[in-house]
C-alpha cells in the first residue's frame, strides 16, 4: 500500500452490548491480577481454583471450552468424577464471589457438557486490549501510517506493566498465552525504539531499550541501539557500561561472546 494510504483498520473488540443495568467487568491480568465489578475492586476470594477457573475461561474466550479440558488443565491426573465434581464447585464459589460485586448474572454458562464466559456480558481485560492494539499497530505498519502505528505500540507498552499472570508463573498452561504477549511487547519495543532513534529522540529510544532488555536480556540489537543513544547524548561511560553489559549477558545466558558488529560498533563510538 501507498505512503499515506488509508488503512482498513479493523475497530478494537467490543463484548455484544450488554442489557441495561449489566456491570461492567474488568480484569487485569498484565500486573497483579485484580477483578473490578463497575469499578469497584473484588478482594474476598473464597476459592483459588475459582479464581483460576476465571483465568482459563479469560484466556480462551470465544470458544466453549469442553469440561475435560478444563479439568485436565487445573486438575491433572484426577479422577474424572472428582474433576467433576471440583469444577462445579469452583463455578460455584466463583458466581458467589463476584455477586459481591453485584453480578447476578451466571457469568459463567455451562452447558453441552461445555464452559464460557456469558457472551452478552461486558467484560474489558487489560491482555486481550494489548492484544488488539498490537493488531492494529502492524496493520498501519503495512500501511505506512507511522504514527498511527507508533500511537499503537506505545498503547501496548503503557498496558503491559508486567507478564501475563506472574503470579502463575509456574503454571505449564500459561506459557504459549505468556510467550504470545511477550513477544508482542518485544516487537512493540523494537519499532518504537527504531522510531525514536531516527526522530533523534534519544531518551525515549534509551528508555524503550532498558524495556526491552528487562524482558530480553541477550538482545544485541537492542545494546547496540542503546549505546548510540548514550553516545549522542555525550555519555561515554555509558556506553562503555552498556557494553560490559551485553558482554556478560551472553556470556552468562548463552555462553557466545558479542557478535563482531556489537564489538565493532563499540570500538567505533569509544574512538568517538
Amino acid at each position: 500500500m501507498a505512503a499515506g494510504a488509508t488503512a482498513e483498520i479493523t475497530p478494537l473488540h467490543r463484548d455484544p452490548t450488554p442489557q441495561s443495568g449489566t456491570p461492567r467487568v474488568s480484569v487485569f491480568l498484565l500486573r497483579p491480577f485484580e477483578v473490578a465489578i463497575d469499578g469497584t475492586p473484588i478482594d474476598k476470594w473464597t476459592s483459588q481454583k475459582a479464581k483460576t477457573v476465571l483465568k482459563v475461561l479469560l484466556l480462551t474466550r470465544g470458544r466453549a471450552m469442553p469440561k475435560e479440558e478444563l479439568i485436565e488443565l487445573i486438575w491433572p491426573d484426577i479422577d474424572p468424577k472428582a474433576g467433576r465434581n471440583n469444577l462445579n464447585v469452583a463455578i460455584c464459589h466463583l458466581r458467589r464471589t463476584l455477586a459481591q460485586g453485584g453480578m447476578t448474572d451466571p457469568f459463567v454458562t455451562v452447558q453441552n457438557n461445555t464452559c464460557q464466559l456469558e457472551r452478552g456480558l461486558a467484560i474489558w481485560t487489560d491482555a486481550a486490549a494489548f492484544e488488539q492494539h498490537a493488531r492494529r499497530a502492524q496493520a498501519y505498519v503495512r500501511a505506512n501510517q507511522t504514527l498511527l502505528a507508533v500511537g499503537e505500540f506505545a498503547a501496548c507498552v503503557a498496558l503491559y506493566q508486567n507478564e501475563l499472570l506472574a503470579e502463575d508463573r509456574y503454571e505449564a498452561w500459561l506459557a504459549p498465552h505468556r510467550q504470545g504477549l511477550r513477544d508482542r511487547y518485544v516487537e512493540a519495543l523494537d519499532h518504537l525504539a527504531r522510531h525514536y532513534l531516527e526522530a533523534g529522540n534519544y531518551v525515549a529510544c534509551g528508555a524503550a531499550c532498558q524495556k526491552l532488555l528487562g524482558v530480553d536480556s541477550c538482545n544485541e540489537a537492542a545494546h547496540r541501539t542503546l549505546m548510540r543513544c548514550y553516545a549522542e547524548l555525550g555519555q561515554p561511560n555509558l556506553v562503555q557500561r552498556q557494553y560490559r553489559s551485553c558482554v556478560s549477558g551472553l556470556s552468562g545466558e548463552l555462553g557466545v561472546a558479542p557478535s563482531s558488529e556489537t564489538s565493532a560498533l563499540y570500538r567505533s563510538l569509544v574512538r568517538g
